[in-house]
C-alpha cells in the first residue's frame, strides 16, 4: 500500500466492506446506511466519525515516498528514476509516459499531494524559479500572485539577493513586483551564509512530512481540482443570503459586503481575499468599545453556529432574533462571571536572574513584536559574574510573523553583536523554551526557519565555550526593559562597559537579589 498504488475499485469493495461492518450487516442480510460514507470518512472535527478513506490513505502513503526521493537525492533509487523518467527537471515537474513502470506511475499519483504540500526554503536562491515555483511560506498561493510582463520565466530568486549583504534587494523587488508580492518576498528571513535551497512541508510545523497531514491534505484535493459540489453552493448561497439580510449595528458601520462571501476553502466569513478579512478586522479592534466587542463576537459565534447547523441538516433560523440572543448570551455569561469566586493561589517564582561563573559572560535578549508599527524591538544584556554590564544593545528588528520568529532573528542578531565585541566564553539565557530548544537541539532543522536556526548555531560553534539556558521572563527583566526601549527608536543604540539608563531599575533589582 506504500509502495504501488491500490486500484480504486478495490479501493470501493474495501470501503464497502467496513461500511457494511459498521452498520452491523451479516451475510446476505441488507441494513439501512443512515449516513453515506464519504460524510463518516470526514474527520470528527468537520462533522464525520473520521474512518479512513482507503484510497486517499494510499495516496498519502505514496506520497511518503516522493517526499523521501525528494529530500533523498544521493540515493541510489533516485539515481536510477531521475535518469530514466526526468532527467532535464525536478521530481515535482516530472509527467508520466506510456512506458514507465508501475511503481513509478503510483508514486506520480501522489505527485497533486507532493505539490500541494510543499514549498520551497530560500538559501541562496540559485534553485528557484521566481515565476514558477512555490517559495513564498505565508503568502496565499505560495507563488507569486501579481506577475507582470516585465518578469522572465528564467528569472531566480538568487537575482533578487545581494551575495556581499545576504539580503533582500528591497528597491529591485519593489521596482517589479505588486505591493503585497514584494513585501511577502522581504519578510522571508535569510541565512547570514550561502547555503543551498531546499523543500520544506508546509502543513507540518516542523517542516517534515507525515503522512497524517498528507491524508488531510489528499481529502482536500478533490474539492481543490473539481471546484465547489453542488450541495455546499446551494448552502453557500443561502447562508451569503442569510448573512446579508442581518441588519448588524457594527457592520453597516465597517464592514464591506465582501464579508458575506463564501468560499469552498473558508466557509465562515472569508472574503476572496485574506488581506480585506484582516483589515476589516483590525479596523473593528480600533474603533469598537470593549462591551460592542464583545458583543460582535457573540453575533460572529451565533453565524458559525448557524452555518453548522444548516450544513448538517437544519432550518435556517429568523436573522431578526440574532442580536437579541446575542445580548441574551453576552448577559447570562457577565451574570456567570460574578459569581465566579475563584482564588489565586500565590506563586513565587525563584527564576531570577543569577550571575555567571568567574572568567564566563551571560547573554540575555528578548524580543517583542510591535502590532501596527510594521517592526520589532531586540534587547542584549551582556553581564559578568560579578553583575556588571559589560555591553548592551538596544536595537530595532525587521517585522516577524510571529514571537517565535522574531526571538530567533533577536537571537542571531545579538550573538552577531558578541562577536563584534569579543566575547568568547558565554551563557545563552532566552525565555522563549521553543527558540532554546531548538538552537541547542543537533537534529536538522527543516522549517521554515530552520536557515535562522542553522546561522545561530554556526555563531555558538565558533565561540570556544556556550552553554544555553531556558529562563523565564522574571529573569529576563533587562533585556525585556531594553526591547520595550526600541519601539520609539529611531536608530539602533550600543553601550559598552556602561550601564544602559532605560534598564538602570531593573539591573538595580537583579544586583539586590545577588
Amino acid at each position: 500500500m506504500s509502495v504501488f498504488q491500490l486500484p480504486i475499485k478495490l479501493c470501493d469493495e474495501l470501503n464497502s466492506m467496513c461500511a457494511r461492518f459498521w452498520w452491523g450487516q451479516v451475510g446476505d442480510e441488507r441494513k439501512i446506511h443512515w449516513k453515506r460514507w464519504d460524510k463518516l470518512s470526514l474527520s470528527k472535527k468537520e462533522g464525520g466519525m473520521g474512518f479512513r478513506d482507503l484510497r486517499d490513505f494510499n495516496l498519502a502513503m505514496l506520497a511518503k515516498q516522493g517526499w523521501r526521493l525528494i529530500q533523498g537525492n544521493d540515493s541510489l533509487l533516485y539515481q536510477c528514476f531521475k535518469a530514466r523518467y526526468f532527467p532535464r527537471s525536478s521530481l515535482l515537474e516530472a509527467k508520466e509516459s506510456t512506458w514507465c513502470s508501475y511503481v513509478w506511475r503510483s508514486i506520480l499519483a501522489a505527485l497533486p499531494i507532493l505539490r500541494l504540500g510543499s514549498c520551497w526554503r530560500v538559501g541562496n536562491g540559485s534553485s528557484i524559479s521566481v515565476v514558477g515555483d512555490r517559495w513564498l511560506p505565508n503568502h496565499p498561493t505560495n507563488k507569486i500572485m501579481y506577475p507582470r510582463y516585465e518578469l522572465v520565466e528564467d528569472l531566480a530568486v538568487s537575482d533578487l539577493i545581494d551575495p556581499e549583504l545576504h539580503a533582500w534587494r528591497r528597491d529591485i523587488i519593489m521596482g517589479l513586483f505588486h505591493r503585497e508580492d514584494a513585501e511577502a518576498i522581504c519578510r522571508i528571513p535569510l541565512s547570514r551564509r550561502s547555503v543551498p535551497d531546499s523543500i520544506l512541508w508546509l502543513h507540518n510545523r516542523s517542516g517534515k512530512f507525515s503522512v497524517k497531514s498528507a491524508y488531510k491534505l489528499a481529502r482536500q484535493i478533490p474539492l481543490h481540482e473539481i471546484g465547489l459540489r453542488l450541495q455546499v453552493a446551494v448552502l453557500g448561497r443561502k447562508f451569503g443570503q442569510y448573512c446579508g439580510s442581518l441588519k448588524f449595528q457594527i457592520k453597516s458601520k465597517f464592514f464591506d459586503r465582501e464579508l458575506a462571501m463564501i468560499s469552498y476553502q473558508h466557509p465562515i466569513i472569508w472574503c476572496a481575499e485574506g488581506s480585506l478579512m484582516k483589515r476589516n478586522v483590525n479596523c473593528v479592534l480600533e474603533r469598537l468599545k470593549i462591551e460592542e466587542l464583545e458583543l460582535f463576537w457573540v453575533q460572529a459565534w451565533l453565524i458559525w453556529n448557524q452555518r453548522n447547523f444548516v450544513m448538517h441538516g437544519g432550518q435556517l433560523k429568523d436573522p431578526k432574533c440574532l442580536n437579541k440572543r446575542a445580548a441574551d448570551f453576552l448577559l447570562d455569561f457577565q451574570q456567570a462571571q460574578l459569581q465566579l469566586t475563584v482564588v489565586r493561589a500565590e506563586h513565587f517564582n525563584s527564576d531570577q536572574w543569577q550571575p555567571p561563573p568567574p572568567d564566563v559572560y551571560k547573554l540575555n535578549f528578548d524580543a517583542a513584536v510591535f502590532s501596527g508599527l510594521d517592526r520589532t524591538g531586540i534587547g542584549t544584556i551582556i553581564r559578568n559574574d560579578k553583575g556588571e554590564v559589560m555591553a548592551a544593545m538596544s536595537a530595532v528588528g525587521p517585522r516577524a510573523e510571529n514571537s517565535e520568529e522574531a526571538e530567533l532573528l533577536a537571537c542571531r542578531r545579538a550573538l552577531e553583536f558578541v562577536v563584534d565585541v569579543g566575547f568568547s566564553s558565554l551563557i545563552i539565557e532566552g525565555d522563549n523554551a521553543n527558540v532554546i530548544q531548538a538552537i541547542s537541539s543537533s537534529l536538522l532543522d527543516h522549517s521554515i526557519l530552520g536557515c535562522v536556526v542553522d546561522d545561530i548555531r554556526y555563531l555558538i560553534h565558533e565561540l570556544s565555550w556556550a552553554r544555553t539556558n531556558p529562563i523565564r521572563r522574571e529573569g529576563n527583566t533587562v533585556a525585556h526593559v531594553l526591547v520595550q526601549y526600541a519601539r520609539h527608536l529611531d536608530e539602533d543604540l550600543f553601550w559598552i562597559e556602561d550601564s544602559p539608563p532605560p534598564a538602570l531599575a531593573a539591573l538595580f533589582h537583579d544586583a539586590s537579589l545577588l
